[in-house]
């Protein structure tokens, strides 16, 4: 496996961890104009990225308690998720069954990335 360089961060399909013991998630990284909540931006291009299928966050002034949306960049996932790439189908995969999980299976880790997985609390499987 070829060594992982700090920067430049490659465009592309892969996966990260968001806590110890957690499940991965998937991550798209592109180089482009950033999207805010589904819609993309009218601003200059740079290195984005959408994790666990969200684009953007919420940003908040402790001072002035002003919120915005702003966009994920690159330095959340890159290079972390540089070691675990994964092919287009399977990133659609892994944030469907996300969705999915999120909807119908609020107990199941995928829906929770962000818990460590309790194997004591899984129910068994025959």
């Amino acid at each position: 496996m070829e060594p992982v360089s700090a920067w430049p961060p490659r465009a592309g399909h892969y996966t990260i961890k968001l806590a110890r013991g957690g499940v991965r998630v998937p991550v798209r990284i592109w180089y482009g104009a950033a999207i805010i909540d589904g819609e993309e931006q009218d601003r200059s291009p740079g290195w984005f990225c959408e994790i666990d299928g969200r684009t953007d966050r919420w940003e908040r002034d402790a001072d002035t308690g002003y919120r915005c949306r702003v966009a994920l960049e690159i330095d959340r996932a890159w290079p972390f998720c540089a070691r675990e790439p994964i092919t287009e189908a399977e990133y659609r995969f892994l944030t469907a069954d996300a969705a999915h999980a999120r909807q119908w299976r609020p107990e199941h880790p995928k829906a929770q990335p962000r818990k460590a997985v309790d194997f004591h609390t899984l129910p068994m499987r025959f």
